[in-house]
Formats: C-alpha cells, sequence, structure tokens
C-alpha cells in the first residue's frame, strides 16, 4: 500500500496552542493493507467505524443532520468519530473545533456530488444546509480553533468533463464567508475514477474527532500534490493535468 502523511501548512485561523486537522492519505493500488504501519492503520480505521456504531446503536441514520435525495449528506455535529465512503466524483468537508461548553473537539462532514456544488438549480438546499452547519460551530466552538478540510472528487467525470477546479473553489468560497478562511484542499483530485479493473475508483474517509487525524484511503495517492486552497487551484492544476 502506498501512504503519504500531508503536513498541514501554517494556518492563521488557528490559534498558537491549537493544532490543526493532519492528514494521512493511504492509496490501496490493489496490494491490500500489508506492512505493520499500513495494518496499524487498518485498525484504527476499524476503531473509527466501530465507535461509531457503538455510540449510534449501529444507527448511521441517528448521525445525519442532513440527507437530500439528490445525493448530499451533512452529519450531525459531535465528539463523535466519522467517516464516509465511496466518494467516486463526490468531494467531501470535514470541519472540526473544540467546544465551548466541553473542552471536547467536535466536528461534522458532509459528502456531495459536483451539481450539488456547481448547479443553482440542482443544488437545492445543500448551501443553506452547510451554512447552517457551520454557522452552529462558529457558535459552538472556541474562537480559533475551528480548522476544515476538503478531500475527494476527479479529475474527470464520466462523462469527461473537468469540474474539479470550479467545485473546489465554490465549496471553498462557500465555508469561507462563514468561517474566514478557505479550507485546506487535500491531495487534490483523483486520476480516474476507473480503477485498472474496470471498477469505479473511491475514495473513503474515517475522521478521528477526539485527535483531529484524518484517514483518507484513495485507489491512489497523488505522489504529487500536497495541500493547497481553493485560491490557489489554478496555479496546481499542472499538477494533475
Amino acid at each position: 500500500m502506498d501512504e503519504r502523511f500531508i503536513a498541514p501548512k501554517t494556518l492563521t485561523h488557528l490559534k498558537k496552542s491549537v493544532g490543526p486537522i493532519t492528514a494521512c492519505v493511504l492509496g490501496e493500488k490493489n496490494d491490500g493493507f500489508d506492512d505493520k504501519q499500513t495494518k496499524k492503520m487498518q485498525d484504527l480505521i476499524y476503531e473509527i467505524k466501530n465507535d461509531f456504531y457503538k455510540k449510534e446503536n449501529a444507527s448511521r441514520a441517528e448521525n445525519v443532520e442532513y440527507f437530500d435525495s439528490g445525493g448530499y449528506i451533512i452529519s450531525k455535529i459531535s465528539n463523535l468519530p466519522k467517516f464516509s465512503e465511496s466518494f467516486w466524483g463526490c468531494v467531501g468537508l470535514v470541519v472540526s473545533g473544540k467546544s465551548r461548553e466541553s473542552g471536547k473537539n467536535i466536528s461534522f462532514i458532509s459528502h456531495q456530488p459536483p451539481v450539488k456544488v456547481l448547479n443553482q438549480e440542482e443544488n437545492g438546499s445543500f448551501f443553506t444546509d452547510l451554512q447552517e452547519s457551520l454557522a452552529q460551530m462558529v457558535k459552538l466552538c472556541d474562537d480559533g480553533s475551528i480548522d476544515a478540510v476538503i478531500v475527494g472528487g476527479a479529475k474527470m467525470d464520466i462523462a469527461g468533463n473537468s469540474r474539479y477546479p470550479d467545485v473546489v473553489k465554490t465549496l471553498s468560497l462557500k465555508v469561507k464567508e462563514t468561517l474566514g478562511f478557505e479550507p485546506s484542499i487535500i491531495n487534490g483530485p483523483k486520476a480516474t475514477l476507473i480503477t485498472p479493473d474496470g471498477e469505479l475508483a473511491a475514495d473513503n474517509i474515517y475522521y478521528d474527532t477526539d485527535n483531529k487525524r484524518l484517514y483518507f484511503i484513495r485507489s491512489e495517492v497523488n505522489r504529487k500534490i500536497g495541500n493547497f486552497t481553493g485560491s490557489e487551484v489554478d496555479a496546481h492544476k499542472s499538477e494533475w493535468i
């Protein structure tokens, strides 16, 4: 398995005493979880999922705040671990901060297809729901403790359209409107939606809220790409074109 730790940039929106979300990006590349370090990652991911289901009485629906039949999901804000799987062309957002009331880390995640981000007629209430969750995080969290990252997406969709740059730029701007900063975009888009076996290439994310650690599993890691922001997208296009 190919794996890569994405070190965060200097983040001026966080207090000096607050660490950012850190991401470990792993690429399966058909060789599975073989080495000891990657096996440990697999065990941690299992614990995240197991802890989630145990606390939610085996029901993911209990942890969903907003759901749209057209494709987007926004989780509730809580101190639970979070996960979402099968990001094909979809992009995801992870937002985390420190609760004013409990002193614990809390978070929410979203999972949405490009059409919900780009098409005003198709996105329905997605941005309304997202802004409500972001505003709630601002209300619930200590100042200077909130961080956010964008994950997932594909260089081209099934129809051969390249919508990724516009999707992450738009989502980034919407987040900035409420949080006051652009989220980091982790490891760019998938190079292809189809694996060498002819299957759809999916990204999966698992977020350890307590430790602000994101495990981001994809079919293949973009070795040339670290992290960047929405305003830096055009400067990074050459890394995946």
